[in-house]
């Protein structure tokens, strides 16, 4: 009869092959002891039992149903449901409550490096999952995660999983400085409330007189409901976390993070960095701003030409032998400056201590207020009145030296053309030959390269260049 629906056995088979990939799933999610190629097998095990969700149904379907149209939306509603399953509501309030997280600036605070700010908090450090629909993963096993073994949730301690920003550093990294009590002087506050499965940050900068500059707040979410909590591994929750890998370690999961609109990472770094302008001679390196306000990425200094006095050229080249056990110990004594180093840590001292010395600020010892900034971009001759800081990068084709009084005072900023590079060489100041006499900074240039353990010098030129007389950022 015309519209009778003929069964076939085929459809059936569908769903035992889905039924049979959807099983294999679970050894394939434990295949992470196998190196390497079971790391590959355990990835695709969350999508391996998803496709078994989806030809299930879809046998049974087609079973049933007479369209295939019918038979496909059915399956493809039933993966959506199974491969988002308790995640939904949250992906639905993400969707709905829109809550986007930026900064609201009303008006940028300006100033200099090392401007002082109090700082009302009430934690120490904010943090939050890089990917906030992230979930349980096989866990890594030895070195190198070569192979895994069990499972475990987003761990808090992890930098791979989690971001971090402690309070206190990010506010002096940012050039600002602790202000006293009484002081008359900006505010931040930085306030964590936390609830189920949800972190809340709230940032607000006003100025000295009370007066609202501009706000952050942000949603972190740090869990979902029915899931472990995040710093669990299997030593404690073995089958739970199993199955949370193959639930929510799917693709669908993954692309309804994009669903909504997530909170940034660092948002204090980012606030600060939007909300005030702190100047400082050394330019835009690591984010800082020049004087005189925005003019692109190259720092201002004073141009300087740079005299060849003499030029000497090696051919073959100078080799100056490594030794075996105790390094360049040659090459240090021509090129290392141990007088001055000794001195540098006389003279300066970091800000945050412990933290890498080209990601923190360093302070002057003989600053009385304390407050007065420099940056490494490189190295730094030290002598008993000045204090200088090269940097070969900040401004393209030249080198840039700041020159500061040991008690922070600005003196000047200035730049020399690199002279022309050799091929397959890289030049810079050979630091023991450098010195400031009778007006001038004088110095030699040396071209080298590295072979093996071996050290090959092309050129040293022996240079000077006039020192400005008086502080410029011109």
């Amino acid at each position: 009869m015309v519209g009778t629906k003929t069964h076939s056995p085929k459809w059936s088979n569908v769903s035992i092959v889905g039924a049979v990939l959807a099983f294999i799933s679970i050894p394939a999610a434990l295949a992470g002891g196998i190196p390497i190629l079971g790391l590959l097998i355990g990835w695709l095990a969350p999508n391996l039992f998803l496709i078994g969700i989806f030809l299930i149904v879809y046998g049974i379907s087609r079973t049933n149903l007479s369209s295939k149209i019918s038979a496909s939306l059915v399956a493809i509603f039933a993966t959506l449901v199974i491969g988002l399953n308790t995640r939904i509501p949250a992906i639905i309030s993400d969707v709905v409550a829109h809550r986007p997280s930026k900064i609201e600036l009303i008006s940028r605070l300006q100033g200099e490096v090392g401007q002082p700010i109090h700082v009302i908090t009430n934690t120490p450090g904010i943090a939050a999952r890089w990917h906030q629909y992230a979930h349980a993963i096989p866990a890594c096993y030895g070195d190198g995660c070569f192979v895994t073994r069990g499972f475990r949730t987003p761990s808090p301690s992890l930098g791979a999983d989690y971001w971090h920003e402690d309070v206190m550093n990010v506010v002096l990294a940012s050039g600002f400085s602790r202000a006293k009590e009484e002081e008359w002087a900006p505010t931040l506050r930085v306030t964590e409330t936390n609830k189920p499965r949800e972190t809340h940050i709230h940032l607000e900068l006003k100025n000295a007189d009370g007066n609202l500059l501009a706000n952050y707040d942000g949603s972190y979410r740090n869990g979902f409901l029915g899931e472990t909590k995040d710093g669990a591994d299997s030593d404690e929750e073995e089958q739970p976390l199993l199955f949370e890998y193959l639930f929510h370690g799917n693709i669908l999961s993954a692309l309804a993070e994009h669903l909504s609109e997530q909170a940034q990472a660092y948002p204090l770094t980012n606030f600060l960095n939007s909300a005030a302008l702190l100047s400082h001679p050394q330019g835009r390196a690591l984010g800082l701003e020049p004087p005189g306000g925005l003019k692109g990425y190259a720092s201002h200094s004073t141009k300087v030409a740079l005299e060849v006095l003499e030029v000497k050229n090696f051919d073959p080249d100078w080799i100056i032998k490594g030794d075996i056990g105790t390094g360049f110990s040659k090459w240090s004594e021509l090129t290392f400056d141990k007088v001055r180093a000794t001195r540098c840590q006389t003279l300066l001292k970091p800000e945050s201590v412990g933290a890498p010395l080209m990601q923190t600020w360093v302070l002057f010892t003989n600053d009385p207020t304390g407050r007065k900034k420099a940056r490494y971009a490189g190295d730094v001759i030290c002598d008993s009145d000045a204090i200088w800081f090269l940097d070969y990068v900040a401004e393209s084709g030249r080198v840039t030296l700041t020159k500061f009084a040991i008690n922070g005072d600005f003196r000047y900023r200035l730049s020399l053309e690199k002279p022309k590079p050799l091929y397959g060489f890289r030049g810079f100041i050979d630091i023991p030959t450098f010195q400031a006499k009778d007006g001038y900074l004088q110095f030699e240039w040396w071209d080298v390269t590295q072979s093996g353990g071996d050290m090959h010098v092309k050129r040293i030129m022996r240079v000077r260049a006039n020192e400005p007389l008086v502080s410029s950022t011109s």
